[in-house]
């Protein structure tokens, strides 16, 4: 059992988004993705990627340092797709939210932090690695 002294658990501010995270992140964005409110395609970005990389980091930094998003990137369109049946019934669209790129960049920066933290908080991990659990094992 780990008692929770043992345990390091990261914070917001040891999440690092390096600038060749960002590039990479930014050259992989699929350039049909529908864009968000702000009207920033993602063709934008691939085309522009190299020369804004360092700014968008710095943004994105500064966002995890100050636990905050920017307003403009919490902002969605939403709009009504059909899935199936009559056209008529509302109940066969689903709604769907299009979100900035930028927010999706950043949030694909930080999900794998979210979930080394997570598993920290509920004691799965510490620095030396997995923690193994019993085995549960029915005797019948």
């Amino acid at each position: 059992m780990v008692s929770r002294e043992n345990v390091d658990t990261p914070t917001m501010t040891s999440i690092t988004i390096s600038q060749k995270e960002i590039k990479e992140k930014i050259c992989k964005l699929k350039v049909k993705k529908a864009t968000g409110p702000d009207g920033v395609s993602a063709r934008l970005l691939k085309y522009a990627g190299m020369t804004i990389a360092p700014s968008l980091t710095s943004v994105f930094k500064q966002s995890v340092e100050a636990w905050k998003l920017p307003d403009q990137w919490k902002i969605a369109r939403v709009s009504a797709a059909f899935k199936k049946g009559r056209e008529e019934d509302r109940t066969c669209y689903r709604p769907l939210s299009m979100l900035s790129i930028q927010s999706k960049l950043i949030e694909s920066c930080t999900q794998v932090i979210s979930l080394i933290m997570w598993l920290c908080k509920i004691y799965l991990i510490t620095d030396n690695g997995l923690i193994g659990r019993e085995s549960q094992q029915n005797s019948y």
